[in-house]
Formats: C-alpha cells, sequence, structure tokens
C-alpha cells in the first residue's frame, strides 16, 4: 500500500509540472508582445509554429472563408512577383496549401463555369444567418465597392516615364453618399515633383515596411529614390493618376426651385427665413418672481419693427399654431403630477435655429408631394390631351370630358395651379372662372338650342389641404325646366346627404353669382358647391367624410332628373376616337365666336406709373 501511495504522489507531481510548463508557454495578460520573449524579433515566425496553430483540415466550416483568402492570395501573386504557393506557405502549411489548390483551383478552371455572382451567392449562403449580406450587395472583399475603398486607394498615380506605380492620395473621402457609382477617368499630366509626391510616396513605403512586405518596400523605395532625384535635378515627369468625378460634376443637372409653404389661410406663399443675424437664441434672464434661478420661456428680442411682425403674421405657417399647441401640451404633461409654481417657466423655447430647420424640412416636403401629385394628376393641363382643350386663359382653361358627355355641350373648367379648392385660387383666376361660365352660359342659350337653358356647375373641392387632388368645375348644360326644378332636387339630396352626427348640417346659399363656394366657406374646409347657370343661385355644403361622399353625387342627381343611363354618370367609359373628334370639332365652333370676347370681361389690370418703379402687384392681404 505504501509503494502505491508512493507512485500516485510521483504521478500527480510529474503532472502538475507538465500543466505548469505549459502554462509558462503560454503568453500572460499583461505581456505586451510575447514574440520578444526569449530573444525574439517581435513578430511571429513564417515556420513550423505558423503552420502548427493553424488548422490543417479544410472542412464545410471554413470552406467560404479560405475560399476568399485563397483569392486574395491570387489577386496579391498577380499584383507582385512571387507565386501563389510561396505566399500560401507563408500563412498554411503544406497540407492545407494542398488541399487548398486541389479544391479552388480545380472548381475554377474546370468545367464549372459558375458565375462570379453565384459563388458570392454561396459563400453568403453558407454563412451563418447573422452574418449574411441582407442588403442585396455584393460583400466580396476582393472587390471593394467604390464608396468603400479606402482613402489610400481611391486615388492611384502612376509614373509612366520612369514606369513607376505609386498611391499619393491622402485626401479624405467625400461626405457626399451618391446612389450611382463613381465614374473614374485617368487623367495624364506632366509637371515637377513637389513636396507632396515626396511625402506621399514616403508614407506609402512606411506603410509597406510595418507591414513587413519587402518585395513592395523595395520597390517604393525605388520609386521614392527616383522621385527625389527628379525634384533634385528639376526634371519633369509624367503623372498618370486615376480622378474620380465629384459630386457636382455629376449632378450639374440639378434645378433650384423657390419653396413655398401654406398660410393660416389656406394660400400658397414663399417660404419665408429670417436671417440669422435678426434670429437671436433665447437668452437666460431672470424674472421678477422671489426665484432668480427660474428662466423666462419666451425670446427676448431686442428690437422687432412693426412691418417685421406684419410680414412675420402674413407669412406664418397654418402649421405653427398646431405645434405651439402641441408644445404647450407636452409641457403640461411633463409637470402633470409635479407640483409647480408656473409649469412654463422651466424650459426655454426652442432655438431659431431649429425652427429654421424645421421650416425648410416641411417646405422640401410638401415640395416633394406636390411634384409627384402633379405628375400623376389627370386634370393639370401638362397631362391633358392638347385635342381635348378648347380655350386657355391666363390662369384657368376650359377641356372637353374624354368620356362620354352626359348631355351635348358638357365641359370642364380647371386652374393651371395644382389646387384643392377654388376657394384658395387668387382673384385674378376666380374673375376669369366667372367670365367662362357666362360666356358658357350664353353658348347654351344660343348655340346649343336650350331655349331659356343655361349650365348647371358642379365644383367637388375634396382635401383642400392635400395636394393629392385637383379641383375642376364640371359644366353640364340643362334646358329651362330642368333648371327650374334641379335647385328642389340638389337642396333634398344636400340635406340627406351625411349623418346625423356631422357638425355642419346646413346646407349654405351661394352669396356672390358666378364665384362658387367662394366666401361662403373657410378655406381650409372641403365642400361640395351647385350652382345654377349666371343669375347666382346655388348651395353649398361642407363635406366631414369623404369616405361616404360619392364623387359623382353631382351628375347622379342630374341623370337621375334627366333620366339617363347609370353609364353615363357613375363611371362613364372611354369615347372611341371618332365619335370624341366629332364632339371637339362640332364644340369648337360653337366656342369660336366667344373666344375673341372673353378678355373683355376681365377686370383690368391697373399699370404703375411711370414714377413708379415695375414689378408684380402683391395682393392685398401682403400689402404692409
Amino acid at each position: 500500500l505504501a509503494f502505491d501511495a508512493l507512485l500516485s504522489r510521483v504521478a500527480t507531481s510529474r503532472t502538475k509540472k507538465e500543466t505548469l510548463a505549459h502554462k509558462t508557454e503560454k503568453p500572460t495578460v499583461s505581456e505586451l508582445n510575447p514574440y520578444w520573449a526569449d530573444g525574439g524579433t517581435g513578430m511571429p515566425e513564417n515556420g513550423a509554429s505558423t503552420a502548427a496553430a493553424t488548422k490543417p483540415v479544410l472542412t464545410s466550416a471554413n470552406e467560404s472563408w479560405l475560399r476568399r483568402a485563397y483569392d486574395r492570395a491570387r489577386e496579391e501573386a498577380q499584383s507582385s512577383d512571387r507565386s501563389l504557393r510561396s505566399i500560401l506557405l507563408d500563412r498554411w502549411d503544406e497540407e492545407t496549401v494542398r488541399a487548398m489548390e486541389e479544391t479552388f483551383s480545380h472548381s475554377r478552371h474546370s468545367g464549372n463555369n459558375r458565375s462570379p455572382k453565384d459563388s458570392r451567392y454561396h459563400a453568403n449562403k453558407s454563412r451563418p444567418r447573422w452574418k449574411r449580406d441582407v442588403s442585396g450587395q455584393s460583400n466580396d472583399p476582393i472587390r471593394p465597392r467604390s464608396h468603400e475603398r479606402s482613402p489610400e486607394r481611391s486615388r492611384t498615380d502612376n509614373l509612366t516615364a520612369s514606369n513607376l506605380s505609386m498611391d499619393r492620395s491622402h485626401k479624405p473621402m467625400s461626405e457626399t453618399i451618391n446612389s450611382q457609382p463613381v465614374e473614374a477617368t485617368k487623367e495624364v499630366e506632366e509637371r515637377f515633383v513637389n513636396d507632396d509626391d515626396i511625402n506621399a510616396a514616403a508614407a506609402k513605403l512606411m506603410k509597406a515596411e510595418l507591414m513587413g512586405d519587402e518585395n513592395k518596400t523595395v520597390k517604393l523605395r525605388s520609386n521614392l529614390e527616383k522621385l527625389r532625384e527628379a525634384q533634385r535635378r528639376g526634371i519633369k515627369i509624367r503623372l498618370t493618376k486615376t480622378v474620380h468625378a465629384s459630386h457636382s460634376e455629376r449632378s450639374s443637372d440639378d434645378k433650384v426651385v423657390h419653396l413655398t409653404t401654406l398660410n393660416r389661410f389656406g394660400n400658397e406663399m414663399p417660404l419665408h427665413l429670417r436671417a440669422q443675424s435678426s434670429l437671436p437664441s433665447a437668452v437666460r434672464r431672470p424674472t421678477e418672481c422671489s426665484r432668480k434661478e427660474t428662466d423666462s420661456h419666451y425670446d427676448h428680442a431686442p428690437v422687432s419693427t412693426v412691418e417685421e411682425m406684419l410680414r412675420d403674421e402674413l407669412l406664418d405657417s397654418g402649421r405653427s399654431s398646431d405645434r405651439q399647441f402641441l408644445a404647450m401640451a407636452a409641457k403640461c404633461h411633463r409637470g402633470a403630477e409635479d407640483e409647480y409654481d408656473d409649469a412654463f417657466l422651466s424650459k426655454k423655447a426652442l432655438s431659431q435655429e431649429t425652427v429654421r430647420y424645421r421650416q425648410k424640412t416641411d417646405a422640401i416636403s410638401d415640395y416633394k408631394r406636390k411634384t409627384f401629385a402633379e405628375s400623376k394628376c389627370s386634370v393639370c393641363m401638362e397631362n391633358t390631351a392638347r385635342h381635348l382643350i378648347i380655350s386657355v386663359g391666363q390662369r384657368v382653361f376650359l377641356s372637353i370630358p374624354e368620356h362620354a358627355s352626359l348631355t351635348p355641350g358638357h365641359c370642364f373648367i380647371a386652374p393651371h395651379e395644382h389646387i384643392g379648392a377654388m376657394t384658395r385660387v387668387d382673384e385674378v383666376a376666380a374673375d376669369e372662372a366667372n367670365a367662362y361660365k357666362q360666356k358658357l352660359c350664353k353658348l347654351a342659350s344660343r348655340s346649343l338650342g336650350l331655349s331659356h337653358g343655361s349650365y348647371v356647375f358642379l365644383e367637388v373641392a375634396a382635401y383642400p389641404n392635400a395636394y393629392k387632388h385637383h379641383v375642376r368645375i364640371e359644366c353640364i348644360p340643362v334646358d329651362r325646366d330642368a333648371l327650374e326644378e334641379l335647385p328642389l332636387y340638389f337642396k333634398k339630396a344636400l340635406h340627406e346627404l351625411g349623418s346625423e352626427w356631422d357638425q355642419n348640417k346646413r346646407v349654405i346659399q351661394l352669396r356672390r353669382p358666378g364665384f362658387g363656394a367662394r366666401d361662403s366657406v373657410p378655406d381650409n374646409f372641403g365642400y361640395f358647391s351647385v350652382e345654377f347657370g349666371h343669375r347666382g343661385e346655388g348651395f353649398v355644403k361642407v363635406i366631414e367624410d369623404w369616405s361616404s361622399f360619392p364623387l359623382y353625387f353631382g351628375r347622379e342627381v342630374i341623370g337621375g332628373f334627366l333620366d339617363k343611363s347609370s353609364e353615363l354618370w357613375r363611371n362613364p367609359k372611354r369615347e372611341p376616337l371618332e365619335s370624341l373628334r366629332r364632339k371637339i370639332v362640332h364644340f369648337e365652333e360653337l366656342w369660336e365666336p366667344f373666344e375673341s370676347g372673353l378678355t373683355l370681361d376681365l377686370p383690368p389690370t391697373e399699370t404703375p406709373d411711370e414714377g413708379e418703379p415695375e414689378g408684380p402687384v402683391l395682393p392685398p392681404s401682403m400689402c404692409l
């Protein structure tokens, strides 16, 4: 028993010694560079130690990244004078290199004609799910994308006279992110060597020395010596550099637009941003109360004239009041559960720079929405077929429907501007639309064969605050009997329209003859209006729920009274080209006598005196 105990002690002590010796071979955490130990060179040896530490087995788990490493080594061998096998042996052992050559070289040069895109796809598929490329772009490390290249590789200068190649780019990458790839062009210039070329070559040489690439170091050192010799002797050399097109050159076709905004009355006004010098930031000022630390909530501008205050009030956007209300509500909510003497004196107002940024951002967003809506709008004159346009005025135009007409003489009056309601157009457009209505009423009584007949004008102003709707006045001619009885039908239909919970149930009488709902409903309200002839009789009703309101409501009432088929007023089909041509020619012949005298009914424009400066006349609401 004593002998067995002695043997067990010896075995235990031997195991402990081996474990301790194995631990001493590993570098400690506090040791900065373990390669300096035992008289080392400070760099890992490219020998058996590196090969022993490398996994020599080629499995499915490491095949994808070994394939990419093999491709990188092949690229390095093509750009340098070394062989592919020597580069691979510097990184892996003989067995791993042999397996890589047998696997990757055969798959690349055999009958497998898989494209690089497919190989990247399979390499991406073999990765774990969280490492896959979900952006749809290439993750190939061999050929980095142009906007991901390092600054050292963004521009390369080749000294062709002495067969030199160097990377002299030391400028940072542009902060502008472009969706299109960078276009690279080669420029050749012959000039003297300057200090920047010497510094760039020296930096490249230092980087190669730190990387331990001897071949590249020798080549760059030779280039640097030749550059210094050319600078010392004052010899011109030819430099070939690759320059990427700047963003300003590629975006030379960008256009400058004038941003606009809507004031609280719904009128479109130019965006007014006060100058930075006239925008003092919120200052900290003690109040008159006992607590001197309390900051005032409001900005204290030292100077503000009456003209500036009036201009700010006229150009104020309708969103400003909403934002002020939301800011007050948020402050009330923050201090609702606390006890403050004055909850509104605890925070300062937002800086004027933030307000300017919000105003500009909103104006840009509105411009983008308006541009997109105008490109898809079928009512705008730019998108209307030219053969359908009968007359073009200064602010409005007259057109013929492309579909089947409800009655002969059916037409549209629409403003040039993409606007949601006729209550928001200016006075010139409203007067011109009134002149068109008067001419159409005369045309109905004289040329359409309707004794004492006239037109019924329908207007649907849906979503006046949005850009998705373009208002137009639908003009439908009727005879005398229908003109006398239709007001009763429309009044009854408007009373039955909507639900019992609507806040605006009343049917409003039109105030100004020929101007529709103008001056009858507020500018920000959506409505439906109907006007009978030029006598001024008509109704308007504010619509609150547009999801339950049919846009063909007016045509339905007239079509039901005239006993027309539902195919003509609900969803009329497109008229054949031959019948459409005859309809257009007939209406143009009827309208020609009234085209010449159209401008006589427009209000005369005031011409400035000779002593006054020329320029556009401001509307009365903007005059100071």
